[in-house]
């Protein structure tokens, strides 16, 4: 193909693909002004840096290619970029391949930087910062929500506050199915229990929601 031809090709692919990424842009920036929360937001910088990888490469974007491209097969082995640029972009050492390798390997990288398991710890996480922030304060006979954290699950249990005498707490099962653990804890009020003493009968890291008072 003629080097004017190739030109126009290229330049019409690449602009309509910045037209299409801008447009992804603009409505990820939309969603993006009404975020409710730190994980969604966290969750839009990963989508964001992904749609920025998304870089016009491939031979549909690439003048060369279309010069080397006599509408039967590409010449590479005659290509002007391939010469000065490391080789051919099927060769490992050429440019072309190089940038490749290392947008696969920082896609790995960007999913890593939020992941569903981040979502969770940190709902754990902001759950106690808001707690500390505006304290709820419980009472024995109270009907509570667990939803347990550990980064890669999570599963729901309703127990009640049960008061054991001389001011000790034990959690149990809901309709009194046995105790939720063999933890107990003595408290300072029994009408004014704090999340902190609740947490002291729970295994690793919860969310407390109170469901009846």
């Amino acid at each position: 193909m003629k080097e004017d031809a190739a030109l126009k090709l290229a330049r019409k692919a690449c602009g309509a693909k910045y037209r299409y990424l801008s447009a992804e842009f603009l409505e990820l920036a939309k969603v993006m002004e009404g975020v409710g929360n730190i994980s969604n937001l966290m969750k839009l910088k990963v989508q964001g840096m992904i749609i920025a990888l998304d870089m016009p490469l491939s031979a549909s974007y690439c003048p060369f290619c279309k010069i080397a491209d006599d509408g039967n097969a590409l010449h590479c082995g005659t290509c002007w970029y391939g010469e000065t640029h490391g080789g051919q972009c099927n060769k490992e050492e050429s440019v072309y391949f190089k940038i490749l390798a290392l947008q696969a390997e920082l896609k790995i990288c960007i999913r890593e930087y939020w992941t569903h398991g981040n979502s969770i710890s940190w709902d754990g996480y902001s759950g106690r910062l808001r707690e500390a922030e505006n304290p709820t304060y419980y009472k024995a006979g109270d009907l509570l929500n667990l939803q347990v954290l550990d980064g890669s699950t999570s599963y729901k249990r309703k127990v009640v506050v049960v008061n054991m005498g001389n001011k000790v707490i034990k959690l149990c099962n809901l309709n009194y199915e046995g105790y939720f653990s063999d933890k107990e804890v003595r408290v300072n009020d029994l009408s004014k229990i704090t999340s902190y003493e609740i947490s002291k009968l729970l295994c690793g890291d919860y969310i407390i929601e109170l469901l009846t008072q």
